[in-house]
């Protein structure tokens, strides 16, 4: 489509070209071959420059008024090219002949129209796919927190906003370590990012919320994120509530300590009695006793 319009766009400047330099010529040729037959030289030479002025003058008439308009439309198809290079898909390149020109224009409307509709649909697709991510992440009782490759905040899910006190709105304003300065952590996000992290290393972290008035043990885990042409976009850390269960060993812990105690107690009264029954220089009246 686009070789025959400038094939026969091509053609027709040509032409025209052709006549605006022949024409003025011809005329001007044949009007020498006329005046040869006169007599009077000087005025033969008048009339000759005359007409060759006057042939001259009317080239470039002709030349202005077909390239003018011509120059026109080509700036002004120019100027919207570059607007909807830029990204307004919605504007149009005006169609008010059917020249080549007209044919080129209705040709690129075409395809700015179907490349926006496909731009269209897929900004729909990757919108419903993170509206997806994120309703996934939301109903999760595990925190999570994705960031680029430069550890700048890019999603946060309703557990982590809680715990870590920023919200994702305003999630994108901080990186990882403005909200999280465990030394532990920090390293394992870097050695995931540079692929040194070979068995799913996990990190304790503490932590004291904002709308909490006590500390809290979190265990985190980090992966990578690659993006669709398989470069690493960041990393995803998981965040898993571990208070509960560090309770729990805690109360373990002091029941086994407190019942070894109490079992200790007596069994020492019983080994003493023991020995005091055992001991063959005791008398009788010191074991009534």
């Amino acid at each position: 489509m686009i070789m025959e319009i400038e094939r026969s766009f091509s053609f027709k400047i040509f032409f025209i070209l052709l006549g605006i330099i022949f024409i003025p010529l011809i005329i001007l040729l044949l009007y020498i071959l006329k005046i040869e037959t006169q007599v009077n030289a000087t005025e033969n030479t008048t009339v000759f420059l005359l007409v060759s002025l006057l042939a001259l003058v009317l080239a470039i008439i002709g030349a202005l008024s077909i390239t003018k308009p011509l120059y026109n439309r080509i700036s002004k198809y120019n100027e919207i090219a570059r607007k909807i290079a830029g990204g307004m898909f919605e504007l149009r390149l005006p169609i008010d002949s059917e020249d080549e020109l007209g044919k080129l224009g209705r040709f690129f409307n075409m395809l700015t129209k179907e490349h926006h509709e496909i731009k269209k649909k897929g900004v729909g697709e990757k919108l419903f796919e993170r509206e997806k991510i994120q309703a996934i992440l939301k109903n999760i009782g595990d925190g999570v927190i994705v960031t680029d490759n430069s550890n700048q905040i890019e999603l946060v899910n309703s557990v982590a906003e809680k715990w870590f006190g920023i919200t994702q709105k305003e999630s994108p304003k901080f990186h990882i370590e403005d909200i999280i300065q465990d030394e532990q952590l920090l390293e394992l996000i870097e050695k995931v990012k540079h692929g040194e992290n070979q068995n799913d290393e996990k990190v304790e972290i503490l932590i004291k919320p904002a709308n909490l008035n006590k500390e809290i043990v979190l265990q985190a885990i980090a992966t990578k994120v690659i993006s669709e042409n398989r470069k690493l976009y960041g990393v995803a850390i998981a965040f898993r509530d571990l208070t509960k269960e560090k309770e729990i060993d805690r109360k373990k812990t002091e029941v086994v300590s407190m019942v070894s105690h109490e079992l200790r107690s007596p069994l020492t009264s019983i080994a003493g009695f023991s020995e005091l029954l055992l001991d063959e220089n005791l008398t009788r009246e010191k074991a009534e006793d």
